[in-house]
């Protein structure tokens, strides 16, 4: 059978081209699933090393899902924060305001605090009642566990007015002289 890309000039093709034959020799340090054929001329095949070149392309995504996995898991229980929600900085002469994108968050399920200079927003955000019940499609929207350290600037601030509304919260600091 032949081969549809025959005669065919890729970047892909010419890259293969500059490194065959590839001798087994120059492949050290790179992981080849023992499954390398040994030729008498020491050297791997096209196929073969076309065949190594997917599997460590197909390791590096599952080594990229396991972590996306590890860091993103929806609604551990653990209690560690599982996400940070995005937020503006605003900032002139007399205050310090910020924005934290807060969808869904109830204001009883939400903590403000300053540790040493650093604002500290923290909370839970649950499941919708919608979810329990339903096949899901699409699961964009954070939840479980969050909290957003924010280092404030140099100066001492009073927090003047908060406010949870809109899926927003938003933190007005007077700045003290």
């Amino acid at each position: 059978m032949s081969d549809p890309s025959a005669g065919q000039t890729t970047a892909a093709s010419v890259l293969l081209e500059s490194l065959l034959p590839l001798p087994i020799s120059n492949l050290q340090g790179f992981p080849t699933g023992g499954w390398v054929d040994h030729h008498e001329s020491g050297a791997m095949t096209r196929r073969e090393l076309e065949s190594w070149m997917w599997a460590e392309a197909c390791d590096a995504l599952a080594r990229a899902e396991r972590l996306h996995r590890q860091f993103f898991r929806l609604g551990e229980p653990s209690g560690r924060p599982v996400w940070e929600p995005p937020i503006d900085i605003f900032e002139n002469e007399d205050e310090l305001a910020i924005v934290a994108a807060l969808p869904g968050v109830a204001p009883s399920r939400l903590e403000i605090a300053v540790e040493g200079g650093v604002l500290v927003i923290a909370g839970e955000r649950s499941a919708p009642a919608l979810q329990r019940a339903a096949a899901i499609h699409r699961l964009e929207i954070p939840q479980g566990r969050f909290e957003r350290r924010i280092a404030l600037p140099n100066g001492r601030f009073e927090l003047m007015r908060h406010d949870l509304a809109d899926g927003c919260l938003t933190l007005v600091l007077r700045k003290l002289r």
